[in-house]
């Protein structure tokens, strides 16, 4: 029985003094349903731009059809992390679709790699190991930054918070 009917049901019964008006009525009659489609007419096809490039991966990766999707998680598959990443790199980067693949290829394959390595080795020795990358990127920034000062105080300049060395000083 559809929300029209149930709703024409229910007035009739109202006005025949059967039971009494339901507190729900008023709330459904202001939601008219929705108008009835042309039988055997198809509803427009819903389509994303991504889906162009989610067909073009799979084109070019068939085995990629074959790889599982886990329903209880909320990562895309991995055509569509790839499709949203070329469309992220297009419209952002202002690249052409075929470089915005490739460098989304590349970043894939990264991540796959990682992955693989995080699975192999354990996830302790993956933290200990980015930890140690993540020191020594930052002692070599550090070490630059060390440097730039000390070359700055050579020269004879001071050391100038960020604010004042944007505003010229007034020498009295």
């Amino acid at each position: 029985m559809s929300k029209r009917d149930i709703l024409a049901y229910t007035k009739s019964l109202v006005r025949a003094g059967v039971m009494e008006r339901p507190l729900w009525m008023a709330a459904v009659e202001r939601t008219p349903p929705l108008p009835a489609g042309k039988p055997g007419k198809r509803p427009p096809s819903i389509t994303y731009p991504e889906d162009e490039l989610i067909d073009a991966y799979y084109r070019k990766h068939p085995e990629a059809r074959l790889e599982p999707i886990d329903m209880a998680s909320f990562e895309p598959p991995t055509a569509r992390r790839f499709a949203l990443r070329q469309l992220e790199l297009i419209e952002r980067e202002g690249m052409s679709k075929r470089a915005a693949a490739a460098v989304a290829e590349e970043e894939l394959h990264l991540q796959q790699a990682l992955r693989q390595y995080a699975d192999s080795h354990g996830p302790t020795q993956v933290r200990q190991h980015a930890k140690e990358l993540w020191q020594s990127q930052h002692a070599a920034s550090s070490s630059k930054a060390g440097q730039l000062r000390r070359k700055n105080q050579q020269e004879g300049g001071k050391p100038q918070p960020k604010a004042a060395a944007a505003a010229p000083q007034a020498d009295s």
